[in-house]
């Protein structure tokens, strides 16, 4: 936690297990003892709320939907990265490489790869890139990625990519809404 005021000194704080820093706004004059009081108060009602939501038969579910996520980004980065049918291997390599270079970022060609193969999959089967690329999305976005950055991936590398960038730039904005949603 940091105060607001002159001190501006890091607290150390922990939420929900976690450690980290936060800020909490205090009007001038107000000590340091009565802003971390605040803070503390603010804080532990979040927490009786977050707790009480996550002992739901709702919030289990999420949480082992969560846990499943994770053991499944786990074992898909224990492999190495399968590429889709690619138009430009170059250029997919170039990316691998400069998105490997941050750890961070690396999870974008994953889910490009992974997406690219589910969308292939489908195709196969018979299904139009249109009908399933939102789905197919979300199923392989085990990482938690924006849509745009996968697209631009994709629509420089793969063979499908302008297909995809075509019902991407289409709809975006419908896309965008379910999604989220």
């Amino acid at each position: 936690m940091r105060l607001a005021d002159e001190r501006a000194r890091p607290v150390k704080t922990q939420f929900g297990g976690l450690y980290g820093h936060s800020w909490i706004k205090a009007r001038p004059g107000t000590s340091i003892a009565q802003a971390i009081q605040i803070w503390h108060t603010y804080h532990a009602d979040e927490e009786r709320h977050w707790r009480a939501r996550e002992m739901t038969q709702e919030g289990i579910k999420r949480q082992v939907k969560d846990i499943e996520r994770k053991v499944a980004i786990v074992r898909d980065y224990e492999n190495p990265l399968t590429p889709p049918t690619l138009k430009d291997p170059d250029r997919w390599e170039m990316a691998v490489t400069s998105f490997s270079n941050d750890v961070s970022r690396e999870g974008y060609v994953r889910v490009a790869s992974r997406w690219a193969r589910a969308i292939e999959e489908e195709l196969q089967a018979g299904r139009t890139l249109e009908e399933v690329a939102l789905s197919t999305f979300e199923n392989a976005n085990l990482e938690q990625r924006d849509m745009d950055t996968v697209v631009g991936i994709l629509s420089q590398t793969w063979v499908h990519g302008d297909t995809l960038k075509k019902w991407f730039r289409g709809s975006k904005e419908e896309n965008a809404r379910r999604w989220k949603s």
